[in-house]
């Protein structure tokens, strides 16, 4: 079967055209990318690198999910007394680590052996 989606370079290199691959490039592109980073980082000197990360729970959940409408209605807004577009893609981010940590954990849930059912076929 021939593979339609090859690119062929002048030097005679062919690789796969990655027109429908993910380009994370796109996303650093605009003002947002840096204003973001530099939100996380100011966050980070604060609650440490990564902190957001260990949220897993629903009260987390609901936590960004009321700062990501606070930020935004502060952005609509227009206030400027602190990077309030960057304040909701951070909550935005952590709500979402939410609902998958969330989605992951209910899935492990749903796949366990109960505990009484291994100990039926012990014996």
């Amino acid at each position: 079967m021939e593979n339609t989606n090859l690119k062929a370079y002048e030097s005679g290199m062919v690789r796969e055209d990655k027109g429908y691959k993910i380009d994370f490039t796109l996303a650093v592109d605009g003002p947002m990318f840096e204003r973001y980073a530099y939100h996380m980082t100011k966050g980070a000197k604060v609650h440490g690198a990564r902190n957001w990360m260990q949220a897993k729970g629903v009260k987390e959940l609901i936590d960004f999910e009321a700062g990501a409408f606070r930020h935004m209605v502060q952005w609509l807004r227009g206030d400027t007394d602190e990077d309030h577009a960057a304040a909701v893609i951070f909550n935005l981010n952590g709500a979402e680590l939410c609902k998958e940590k969330l989605r992951q954990a209910s899935l492990e849930a749903s796949t366990k052996v109960p505990l009484s059912a291994l100990q039926k076929n012990e014996g």
